[in-house]
């Protein structure tokens, strides 16, 4: 991936301050904490290692917020099927 670099707004600031911390989606609270360490200047490696994630972890995240902002962030796809119970069957 080419140089991205992350710079928050402050009213961007504060969304991620507050979304790092209390978004009810584990994942979406462990993206906003990925881009506040990439906003503070910390390599991706750095940041891996802080979130717990593997570096091609950062980079997508970089690249959802690239791409998308904080909205990028917040979208959460679940595959098809998770949550549905599969019918039970008599062979």
């Amino acid at each position: 991936m080419s140089w991205f670099i992350v710079e928050l707004t402050k009213e961007e600031q504060e969304i991620v301050h507050q979304e790092r911390q209390l978004h009810p989606n584990l994942k979406i609270r462990e993206r906003m904490n990925i881009i506040w360490y990439l906003h503070n200047q910390l390599t991706r490696k750095q940041a891996a290692a802080l979130a717990l994630v593997d570096r091609s972890s950062v980079e997508r995240v970089m690249v959802m917020y690239r791409d998308g902002g904080l909205d990028g962030l917040r979208v959460w796809k679940v595959p098809v099927g998770w949550g549905e119970a599969t019918p039970f069957k008599v062979f």
